[in-house]
């Protein structure tokens, strides 16, 4: 199982991230392995924008209780790695958020990855949430339905 839309630059979503690294679905943990370890290889750019790497913390601390040895792993294989690109946002990317939310009606979360993703000129995203479709100019690659 294998997606293989992958090339250039991708923003990965905290799902990916949370279902690669976490025994929640067999399936869904190889498919997000080989994006993942496909990045690392460097066959293609992933980018983790520091929102979504906050809420993969989150999720991965609260609602998973993993301890901090295993988060420093996980985090610190991304953030030290040479092969992922770290995008932040300023505060004009809230204001821009704030706008796609009311135009768009998606959640504050995904409305901060779009305006980041707005800021840098980032067009594709690795996710399985569909809320990411309603924005115009976005590929939304969802790995759970394109896989050979």
């Amino acid at each position: 199982m294998r997606v293989t839309r992958l090339s250039g630059v991708n923003v990965i979503d905290k799902n990916i991230i949370i279902y690669g690294y976490l025994n929640i679905d067999r399936r869904k943990r190889e498919i997000c392995r080989d994006i993942l370890m496909m990045g690392f290889n460097g066959e293609y750019t992933p980018v983790i924008i520091n929102h979504v790497m906050y809420e993969v913390l989150y999720e991965l601390r609260y609602t998973y209780k993993l301890d901090e040895d295993t988060l420093e792993t996980i985090l610190g294989g991304i953030i030290f790695s040479e092969k992922w690109m770290k995008i932040d946002y300023r505060v004009s990317t809230i204001e821009k958020a704030r706008e796609i939310q009311g135009m768009y009606g998606v959640s504050t979360s995904t409305a901060i990855i779009l305006a980041t993703m707005d800021e840098y000129n980032l067009k594709k995203i690795i996710t399985d949430r569909g809320e990411f479709l309603v924005y115009p100019g976005v590929e939304v690659i969802n790995p759970f339905t394109e896989v050979e």
